[in-house]
């Protein structure tokens, strides 16, 4: 198994799992979804990264089973790394979901 900054692929599809999950089936609404760095360096260095750590990979799997996404206040904070969310589409698509949120990378 390859690992990403120390984690598995599954480690960062959850999480944007869960995003989707909240945004797109109401469910597992959290306040906060936070990815802390176990190497800073290791976003800074990588040249690339596969599709399948990127939000957008998980973003177009749920995008094509459930029509739209709903509006989701209850979330207040997203701390990710934006080289795994970083598109034009997730920043309109994020703030639209989750228009009370404080999106924060590193």
């Amino acid at each position: 198994m390859e690992l990403y900054d120390g984690v598995s692929a599954k480690y960062y599809q959850d999480i944007w799992e869960q995003l989707c999950d909240m945004a797109y089936l109401n469910e597992r609404v959290t306040e906060e979804v936070v990815i802390l760095p176990l190497n800073p360096m290791f976003f800074r260095n990588a040249r690339s990264f596969p599709y399948e750590i990127t939000f957008d990979y998980t973003w177009d799997i749920y995008s094509k089973k459930y029509p739209d996404s709903g509006i989701v206040p209850e979330l207040k904070k997203l701390h990710v790394p934006l080289e795994l969310i970083d598109s034009l589409g997730v920043q309109t698509w994020l703030k639209h979901t989750f228009p009370n949120c404080l999106v924060t990378f590193w």
